[in-house]
């Protein structure tokens, strides 16, 4: 299991665009055209004063497997024409004095393109991403004016059918793209608990 103290808002990692090849060509290209630094600012605007500044330092330099968790950052290899699948459920209960706790439960998932010589099986091309994260709303008083507003509390994720050596730079690539193994040789996983966010988070994914 990856542990991940705080990812995601909207669907959980806003997209952010392609990070082709090892040293994110295409997310710096990207950046220079102000189309990620626009998405990176959308997020950061969310939050509040402090969560802002703690966060910005990640969100706004180069490519890192941090950053990778609070932004779903895309490689070389094509999403298809079709927008990720998301299936989960919000709910919300009361933290300390000032707080709202809301919990989000959600599975996404990607499906990218491949050529029939690439990818045996739908597995091969959809990466799975499940995550329990929870975001706290906090109001002044009883909290100070640069505490007020939304932040990240505790988070937990599980990927599956993605390529190891990718998610290991913060990019997201599928599973037939990964230059580390095989295809033949991914780590079987429980599809019921790998797309089901009902159920228990699992323990190990196809990278373990």
């Amino acid at each position: 299991m990856s542990s991940r103290t705080g990812e995601g808002l909207a669907h959980g990692r806003p997209a952010a665009g392609d990070a082709s090849g090892p040293d994110g060509s295409e997310l710096a290209r990207a950046r220079g055209s102000g189309r990620l630094a626009r998405r990176e600012e959308g997020l950061l605007a969310l939050l509040s004063p402090n969560e802002r500044a703690r966060l910005e330092p990640t969100l706004t330099n180069a490519l890192t497997v941090e950053k990778g968790r609070y932004l779903t950052l895309i490689g070389p290899n094509r999403l298809l024409q079709v927008r990720p699948r998301m299936t989960g459920s919000l709910t919300a209960k009361p933290g300390d004095e000032g707080e709202l706790i809301v919990h989000a439960s959600y599975t996404t998932a990607y499906a990218f393109d491949a050529l029939p010589s690439e990818a045996r099986r739908p597995a091969d091309i959809v990466p799975f991403l499940r995550d329990e994260q929870d975001y706290v709303i906090r109001k002044a008083p009883p909290f100070a004016k640069a505490d007020a507003g939304l932040g990240f509390g505790e988070g937990a994720g599980y990927h599956s059918n993605m390529a190891c050596d990718a998610i290991k730079t913060g990019i997201l690539a599928p599973q037939y793209a990964d230059k580390s193994k095989p295809v033949d040789g991914a780590i079987a996983v429980d599809e019921a608990d790998t797309y089901d966010p009902t159920k228990p988070l699992p323990s190990t994914g196809n990278c373990a």
